[in-house]
């Protein structure tokens, strides 16, 4: 007797598209963007994930993951507030919303977190025991991951007496980076 696969959905939430990725075996199987339309409010985003999600939706779905830029409080799932959004989009509980509609686990985390866990599990960081990840877009993001766990919190470093302009998380990396 064959063990069933489950599926996984991964979506990442951007101010301009979304993108959502059905995952089977650690590889994509199919793919969808939706128009993210962040300027017509809260209502409309999550509207248009949950229509991303069902587009690619198959049987035997074990959990979603969906990151989004900016501050999350990942414990809770919720969207604290997000760049580039509609004003009515802070303390957005899309962990929530999206457990009650599809009846399955739901993660939520910031987009840089979830690119740096994937890329340190199943990408070139797969062999090593740290893995710092730092995006550049409309912000600068960052995530770090010790032993395949992703880091959650903050840290200050100071560089000659000054705060760098980075992320606490980013000054993390750095420090660790530099050895200090």
């Amino acid at each position: 007797m064959t063990k069933k696969s489950n599926y996984l959905i991964g979506v990442d939430v951007g101010a301009t598209k979304i993108m959502a990725g059905l995952i089977k075996n650690n590889k994509i199987e199919k793919r969808v963007k939706v128009l993210t339309e962040s300027q017509k409010g809260k209502k409309a985003v999550l509207a248009n994930i949950e229509q991303a999600i069902k587009e690619i939706w198959q049987k035997n779905i074990k959990a979603i993951g969906v990151g989004f830029a900016g501050q999350i409080d990942q414990k809770n799932g919720i969207v604290v507030s997000s760049p580039n959004f509609a004003h009515d989009f802070k303390k957005v509980k899309v962990k929530k919303y999206l457990t009650k509609k599809f009846k399955k686990p739901v993660f939520v985390d910031n987009d840089t977190n979830c690119s740096t866990l994937a890329e340190a599990l199943l990408g070139a960081g797969k062999k090593h025991k740290y893995v710092v990840g730092l995006t550049l877009g409309t912000g600068i993001g960052s995530g770090m991951v010790f032993d395949g766990i992703i880091f959650h919190g903050q840290m200050v470093l100071l560089v000659n007496g000054a705060i760098p302009l980075l992320s606490t998380t980013a000054c993390a990396a750095l420090a660790l980076m530099l050895d200090i």
